[in-house]
């Protein structure tokens, strides 16, 4: 007979609850290292503040209740429920600095991510690899990942590929090899299946902290709050250089 818990944890409790009370957003584990990644990129701006300890904490809660963890109508909207707790609590500079973590949301608004992105995204580069993995295999978004991953690479995002080049081709070469001592018999089916799951996961992870690794170095600056004056400057100019644009083409 089935155990009760076991089939509520496996299929009717959502991959988004699975990853903020056990997964990679655990909710005492991610702020940590969201934390040590803030350190790495601004030292000790702003740590004082009580504020900002409490985006680290909130930032990914609207995780909860999502079945696809980058979804546009699901799990891309979980910047929401953190930033409208953080509204009511400080005001709405904190508002937009948590909810502009998310780079879906800032690039929508045609707006500079926050500096909590940054800090976000570094974090993930912040976990131990086997602790990550492990993480992201029991709640099974891992897979999700993975999947949202080769979409774009088959939809030819240039920068993502060269970062990646290298290390795809290593680990095929690995997987080849592996299917190669499958087929001659010298691996047993099922740790053939182990091992070629364990090479799909390690090259994704590889590729994609290198990505991130890239990507933060390059937009290392983002706005925070105390300089919200300066951010809608910014935002103001980018909506009406877009309006020039559009106006041209039109033209």
């Amino acid at each position: 007979m089935e155990d009760p818990l076991f089939s509520f944890i496996g299929r009717e409790m959502k991959t988004g609850t699975k990853s903020l009370l056990f997964g990679v957003h655990q909710f005492i584990l991610h702020p940590v290292f969201v934390a040590l990644a803030w350190h790495r990129l601004y030292g000790w701006k702003k740590m004082h503040d009580l504020r900002l300890w409490v985006c680290f904490i909130v930032h990914d809660w609207g995780y909860w209740g999502c079945d696809q963890m980058d979804d546009p109508e699901d799990g891309e909207k979980h910047p929401e429920l953190g930033a409208r707790i953080v509204k009511k609590l400080f005001g709405i500079e904190w508002y937009y600095f948590c909810l502009y973590h998310s780079r879906f949301y800032a690039k929508r608004a045609h707006c500079t991510p926050s500096a909590l992105c940054k800090a976000d995204k570094l974090a993930f580069c912040m976990y131990p690899r086997w602790l990550y993995l492990l993480l992201a295999t029991l709640t099974g978004e891992i897979w999700q990942y993975i999947i949202t991953y080769h979409k774009r690479k088959t939809q030819g995002e240039e920068r993502l590929l060269e970062t990646e080049k290298n290390i795809d081709l290593v680990h095929e070469q690995a997987q080849d090899s592996l299917r190669i001592a499958h087929y001659e018999g010298r691996v047993k089916h099922k740790q053939f299946c182990k091992t070629l799951s364990y090479l799909r996961k390690n090259a994704w992870f590889q590729s994609l902290r290198n990505y991130m690794i890239w990507w933060v170095g390059r937009n290392k600056e983002g706005w925070m709050p105390g300089s919200y004056g300066i951010w809608k400057d910014h935002r103001r100019q980018d909506r009406w250089k877009n309006a020039r644009q559009r106006t041209e083409t039109d033209d």
